[in-house]
């Protein structure tokens, strides 16, 4: 609860007099490790690999070798290196792992299962595996979630809480697969998220704006939904109709927590429509204006440790490094 509450301190304290009574218990250590890289703000990645690792060894298993992760009380060690190495952009890496660990899903706890099929369908898009990402979000429908439970999550290194803050308020929605089963607001628009973003990787336009749709009835205002809208319009060639969607967003200094900045976003999607248009000036304005924002988000962090070349930044902020992409 205090780990919730984002009281890391207090988490600690009551970690540790835990842990003096059971100084073995690799729950035990590896909770202790999640909270103090959530204390120091993501920043000291290094010493959490180290920790897992070490979990890892007196779990009898190698964080290195997936195919040594046999038993579900592994799981959740593999789980947070399998994050670590996607925000490190180490996809076909985790890959490896969630496919592991989904071998095992229907022993996993429902939280956590819930947690490594969206990382796993996240991964699939990153590798350009649309269809498999849509496989991913069916079987969450049909099997995972079909009864609607709520359960929150034992200490992950990715916070579901995050993902779903925008949607807290919003009644309950009944599922396309009875009316008396129901799934979560904010898991359906992550839902509904990846179904448009892998039918538009398919050029699949028509059912993409059918998901959109639905999405839109659900979550209209949302700045995400609005991006895949203009995206969604993007696709179809309806450049001015994109560039209407998009609105300039004030910066909300959360970059060290996101590890993207919808300003960037901004300024690049703008020029990819300008260009699209052959309007090669506005375009390389808006370029730059990106290129220029997120020059200004990462001066702000110190320089790397000698010899550890992502020590003191954020873990969500390693891989966010737009400047040879824009």
């Amino acid at each position: 609860l205090d780990f919730e509450k984002t009281n890391y301190e207090s988490a600690i304290q009551l970690l540790s007099k835990l842990e003096s009574s059971r100084p073995q218990d690799p729950k035990v250590i590896h909770n202790k490790a999640i909270v103090n890289c959530f204390k120091a703000g993501l920043t000291n990645i290094c010493q959490l690999r180290k920790a897992l690792t070490s979990i890892a060894k007196q779990l009898q298993c190698n964080l290195e070798e997936p195919k040594s992760l046999v038993d579900v009380d592994q799981c959740y060690v593999f789980y947070n290196e399998a994050v670590t190495l996607y925000c490190l952009r180490q996809y076909p890496k985790s890959l490896q792992i969630l496919t592991k660990i989904f071998s095992l899903v229907e022993q996993l706890d429902e939280s956590l299962a819930r947690q490594v099929c969206f990382l796993l369908a996240e991964v699939f898009l990153r590798l350009n595996f649309p269809i498999k990402t849509l496989d991913m979000v069916h079987f969450m429908e049909t099997s995972l979630l079909s009864h609607g439970a709520k359960l929150k999550s034992t200490l992950p290194l990715e916070r579901e809480r995050d993902k779903e803050k925008d949607c807290e308020g919003k009644e309950e929605l009944k599922s396309s697969f009875g009316d008396e089963l129901l799934i979560p607001p904010g898991v359906r628009i992550r839902l509904q998220r990846l179904k448009i973003r892998a039918n538009l990787s398919l050029s699949q336009i028509e059912e993409a704006e059918r998901e959109l749709a639905l999405l839109t009835e659900i979550d209209p205002e949302n700045a995400a939904t609005l991006c895949l809208k203009s995206k969604t319009l993007f696709f179809k060639g309806n450049y001015a109709e994109s560039l209407k969607q998009l609105k300039l967003p004030k910066d909300d200094g959360r970059f060290k927590e996101r590890g993207e900045s919808d300003v960037v976003m901004y300024h690049n999607n703008t020029g990819c429509i300008y260009h699209a248009m052959g309007k090669y000036n506005l375009a390389c304005l808006h370029f730059q204006k990106s290129l220029n924002k997120s020059s200004e988000l990462f001066a702000e962090f110190p320089k790397p440790s000698t010899g550890d070349p992502i020590s003191n930044r954020p873990l969500v902020t390693i891989g966010s490094n737009y400047k040879y992409e824009l």
